[in-house]
């Protein structure tokens, strides 16, 4: 792999070029994002709305956020430091970022944070954000890919998505100092695996180009191809991306097929835009599609982006980001060196491009360990099952040490439980590590013991006494408790329309089952058998104060609600199962934006209320048809539509003695009204 040399010039130009033309793509696809993919295409020429700086967007405040944090941290940031930048500078909560940070907010750490609880771990979140690495990253894709990954896993580990970061910011990164798309194609696709949907879906758009199929053919082979009812699902918009730089004929062209695709709209144009923004630089973009922004930065208000240090414009943002870049380039120096003055970029092998062992290292990660590096060692936590705890479930939990020095460690690994659990294995375990070594202890079994001591959030501990240090070093182990549900049997032929009983506070007879189900999905399909009809489930709130709520029963079905006897809520169409916190939607309405530029849902199965202190009965009824069911519970705060992690959801008010809720008696019987 021979030297690179970039002409600084050049690379600042590029890295303008990128932010406009992310800007333009943005700008120009954010009034035709949609929550749910539709079959026909659309027809977009130029913008429907310009004004100074653009349309605020996630795809760039985001990386802002990531170069806020490159600032601050440095250059060996993790998924651990962006973890905490979500929680102090993120506000809003669409899709997988509210479930990410309600699961920073229960004690989990990426990777755990982006595969637990999360059904949108295949959604387009973190594929839009890939730009900033490939940016302090110029030719070196293996190390734009190593940043991604860290990114991309806080949201989505385990998904399609990450696949869509790395892919993206392996290619852009490139696009540095490689022109020709299909080598640039090919790149991005050598830097996932082969046979992941996202590698699949972008090669079949260039199959049916190769083949001659014009652009609204390919776009719908490629829908066929990767099909999914949700607009954000990761493989079909890169396909998308794909078709409108494959069959566009200028910057414009290529950004408006991209838009008219359809689907996550936002994102494939605006990904496009700076693609193409770094192929051309700055100043060989059109003045039609980049004078009309300006240079002004647009961004959401707050609550939606908050205590950020905002560039004030384009160039402000492209010299932080150059800044940061020149310090990655002098640390891998040889490989790639800025050079001042009026010379061209040297000539580069684009095979030679790629650190193909770094990439495999890269897709090798783990994404149910969590990694502490700790003064002496580095401590992995692998959860294989998930960190769900129940009475009838235990949790189950693999260490691993490895020694950071040259010289052997020895000490005393301490287990510390909460009240209420137990752990098969012995408070205190010597070990030992020899030099740049790595152990792995005996699986640990956690197991609850008493149901009245599962809470939505427990915690076990293990501390580290080794000898010659100064002090212990604690790592958490968070317990995540299940959520209880009463299940009753089947009732074939009932509609949600058909009389329901009287649910009794101990249960009646008609429930005769107890689910505990780790998360907000309700695996209801297995006790349906195949069989239309409908199943009642009960479940049970612990609320510590009055509160402003919303409460979402998202099924592919239908249901209906009652909270504390009374009706909430039915379902009002059959809509595709898409249970973000902030509630579902209707297909045919959408979400829309009020005066404030807040953006608003018409809801299908939500429902807002204050719900009281203290306990509250919970009652759905689910219908299946003739399809599988899939149903979830979600409860989030009002406006801001956070996880509510303090509500309790993990027991029955009669597992409880404690005398915090004895004055919260709970002695009715609901008639469902």
């Amino acid at each position: 792999m021979g030297l690179i040399e970039l002409n600084e010039t050049v690379y600042r130009d590029k890295v303008m070029g990128c932010w406009l033309g992310k800007n333009a793509g943005g700008t120009l696809g954010t009034p035709f994002e949609k929550a749910y993919g539709y079959r026909e295409p659309f027809n977009v020429s130029f913008y429907t709305k310009v004004q100074e700086g653009g349309v605020p967007n996630d795809d760039l405040e985001l990386q802002i956020v990531w170069l806020m944090a490159l600032e601050e941290r440095g250059l060996s940031i993790t998924c651990r430091d962006l973890a905490e930048y979500w929680l102090n500078h993120v506000g809003y909560n669409f899709d997988e970022y509210g479930y990410l940070k309600q699961n920073l907010r229960m004690g989990l750490c990426p990777p755990i944070t982006g595969c637990f609880n999360n059904p949108f771990l295949d959604c387009m979140g973190s594929p839009i954000r890939s730009e900033i690495w490939a940016c302090i990253a110029p030719g070196l894709p293996d190390v734009a890919a190593h940043y991604a990954w860290h990114d991309a896993v806080c949201d989505h580990a385990g998904g399609e998505s990450v696949y869509g970061e790395i892919f993206n910011a392996a290619l852009e990164s490139a696009a540095f100092v490689v022109a020709d798309r299909d080598t640039l194609l090919d790149i991005g696709l050598s830097a996932i695996p082969v046979d992941c949907k996202t590698a699949q879906t972008i090669r079949k758009a260039r199959e049916v180009h190769r083949q001659g199929m014009n652009w609204l053919g390919a776009r719908n082979a490629v829908l066929d191809f990767a099909y999914h009812f949700n607009a954000q699902y990761s493989p079909v918009n890169l396909g998308f991306l794909t078709i409108g730089w494959l069959y566009g004929q200028d910057f414009g062209d290529a950004l408006c097929k991209a838009v008219n695709c359809g689907y996550d709209t936002d994102c494939t144009a605006a990904t496009l835009g700076a693609i193409l923004g770094i192929i051309n630089g700055a100043g060989a973009l059109p003045a039609k599609w980049v004078e009309p922004l300006g240079k002004t930065i647009a961004i959401t208000p707050a609550p939606g982006i908050v205590d950020l240090n905002t560039p004030d414009t384009t160039d402000d943002l492209t010299d932080r980001v150059v800044a940061i870049g020149r310090q990655l380039l002098a640390k891998h120096y040889p490989r790639i060196r800025l050079l001042a003055g009026c010379s061209t970029t040297s000539a580069v092998d684009p095979v030679a491009l790629m650190d193909k062992h770094a990439i495999q290292d890269i897709l090798n990660r783990s994404c149910d360990t969590v990694v502490h590096t700790l003064s002496a060692v580095e401590v992995g936590v692998r959860f294989p099952e998930m960190p769900g705890v129940s009475m009838s479930r235990p949790l189950k939990v693999e260490i691993s040490l490895k020694n950071r020095g040259t010289q052997p460690l020895a000490g005393i690994l301490r287990i510390q439980v909460p009240d209420g659990f137990a752990c098969d294995l012995p408070e205190a375990q010597p070990f030992s590590i020899p030099g740049h070594s790595k152990i792995a202890l005996p699986l640990n079994s956690f197991t609850a013991e008493d149901p009245s001591k599962i809470f939505n959030v427990n915690r076990a501990w293990f501390y580290l006494d080794i000898e010659k240090h100064p002090s212990n070093e604690a790592i958490p182990i968070p317990m995540i408790g299940a959520k209880r549900w009463l299940v009753s049997k089947l009732i074939p032929g009932q509609t949600i329309d058909s009389p329901a009983p009287v649910m009794r506070t101990t249960g009646c007879t008609e429930f005769d089952s107890v689910a505990d189900w780790c998360g907000n999905e309700l695996d209801i399909e297995p006790f349906f058998n195949q069989t239309s009809g409908v199943i009642y489930l009960q479940h049970y709130l612990w609320n510590s104060k009055t509160r402003p709520v919303r409460l979402c029963v998202a099924n592919s079905h239908r249901m209906k609600l009652w909270v504390n006897g009374i009706e909430k809520n039915r379902t009002k169409k059959i809509v595709p199962c898409r249970p973000a916190l902030w509630g579902d939607t209707d297909p045919d309405l959408e979400w829309y934006t009020d005066e404030n530029g807040h953006r608003l849902i018409d809801h299908i199965n939500s429902n807002d209320m204050e719900l009281p202190c203290g306990w509250n009965h919970i009652a759905i009824k689910l219908e299946r048809g003739q399809d599988p069911l899939r149903a979830f519970f979600t409860l989030a705060s009002l406006p801001d539509y956070h996880g509510l992690e303090d509500i309790q959801q993990t027991r029955f008010p009669w597992d409880v003695a404690d005398p915090e809720y004895a004055h919260h008696s709970y002695t009715n019987d609901w008639v469902l009204k």
